[in-house]
């Protein structure tokens, strides 16, 4: 038999399921898969591999287990052998949360629902919020003592699955900051009744942690005496998690950096299309009530009011005509009668931003990228409609 045989030739991408032990089992899968395991993009020598992640709902524990129909060792006449996956995948995992113990992993996610090794998120409480009838807590893990570095690292491979060029942080390095975001789910009881199992809600006070999301940022202290916050990492699993939280865990992290002193600016390190949305979404919103906006609109924007507004709201240069752009592009889209002179003022002005951005290759294509704004321009719009009430967005 060929060793490229495609019956027991697997993309390691396609053969990567994760689940998450709640009242009912969430399953979703990576994006990203190189990232973590690099040295396994094709594993050979099982037919319809499965490689299963299950994690407990802290996702502090890990139980992989491996699925296939047949091994090619077992073939008679086969001159190789199949790939050792377990050592390659446990060792970018942290020792003591990774297992392969069945029953002592349905032991932990048990433990951590109810009793006296019920988990309990580390670091501190800063905001609760609900979303329809699901509850969520957020929690500020400034790394002080070690239980809160150990959950951290323990959480960490997330961001190589989902975070394209990611990295670990340095959980040593005082200057990060995590927000962790979870879902508070009401503990249901399973009766046997008739010979099928029935999910009864205990009382409300009865309720565990699941993870949902994080997101870390570093400060960066400048040579003027002011300094940066930067977002790192910024993780939403997905199947579990909402653009709804997404926004509330970006907005507390301008919460927690405007209260450092001296934070000038915060920014982000080559964010996602899906954070920048949320970005331009988050950062419209603070725009549209800042107190007499439309001042600034009725004349010449002078370099001093500019200054006054990037010093405001802590963001950057670009981000700062983006939001220009979008508040004009709100009166537009929300106006009854859509006048094409303010549409053609408006292309004009992201046209001016874009000229600053490209390079001279990229400005044959200017009509299709000004085309490529507006329309994500209509998405953040749509957005915030859909969610005005819990955002507030300030109409004109």
């Amino acid at each position: 038999m060929k060793r490229n045989e495609p019956n027991y030739l697997s993309d390691l991408p396609k053969s990567v399921l994760f689940t998450i032990h709640r009242n009912e089992d969430v399953d979703f899968v990576p994006k990203y898969t190189h990232q973590l395991i690099p040295s396994l993009t094709q594993i050979y020598g099982y037919k319809n591999l499965c490689l299963h992640f299950r994690f407990s709902a802290s996702c502090k524990s890990c139980l992989f287990t491996i699925h296939c129909d047949r091994v090619v060792s077992n073939l008679q006449d086969s001159p190789f052998q199949p790939q050792i996956l377990y050592k390659a995948i446990s060792q970018n995992f942290e020792e003591e949360t990774f297992s392969r113990d069945r029953s002592a992993f349905e032991r932990i996610c048990e433990e951590e629902k109810t009793g006296n090794k019920k988990f309990q998120p580390v670091g501190v409480l800063i905001s609760s919020l609900a979303y329809g009838n699901r509850k969520y807590d957020l929690y500020l893990v400034t790394l002080q003592n070690q239980d809160e570095k150990d959950y951290i690292k323990s959480i960490q491979h997330f961001a190589l699955w989902f975070l394209d060029g990611s990295k670990t942080i340095d959980t040593n390095d005082p200057n990060w900051q995590v927000l962790i975001i979870y879902e508070r789910i009401k503990l249901e009881a399973e009766n046997k009744n008739n010979n099928q199992f029935e999910r009864k809600p205990l009382n409300d006070n009865e309720s565990y942690y699941s993870l949902i999301g994080f997101a870390s940022f570093r400060i960066f202290r400048l040579l003027n005496g002011n300094a940066r916050a930067r977002i790192s990492q910024f993780v939403l699993l997905p199947e579990i998690s909402t653009p709804f939280v997404g926004i509330k865990l970006l907005e507390q992290i301008y919460h927690v950096a405007h209260s450092i002193p001296n934070i000038s600016e915060i920014t982000t390190e080559s964010p996602s299309d899906d954070l920048q949305f949320l970005i331009n979404v988050y950062n419209l919103i603070r725009f549209s009530k800042i107190a007499n906006i439309e001042s600034y609109f009725s004349q010449k924007l002078t370099k001093s009011d500019f200054d006054e507004l990037k010093s405001l709201l802590r963001i950057s240069n670009r981000q700062l005509w983006i939001c220009f752009e979008l508040y004009s592009f709100s009166i537009f889209f929300l106006s009854s009668e859509q006048d094409s002179d303010q549409q053609q003022k408006l292309e004009i002005l992201i046209q001016e931003r874009l000229k600053r951005e490209c390079d001279e290759k990229e400005i044959g294509a200017m009509e299709q990228r000004i085309n490529a704004v507006m329309q994500e321009y209509y998405l953040v719009l749509d957005y915030i409609c859909k969610f005005e009430k819990y955002f507030e967005f300030k109409k004109n």
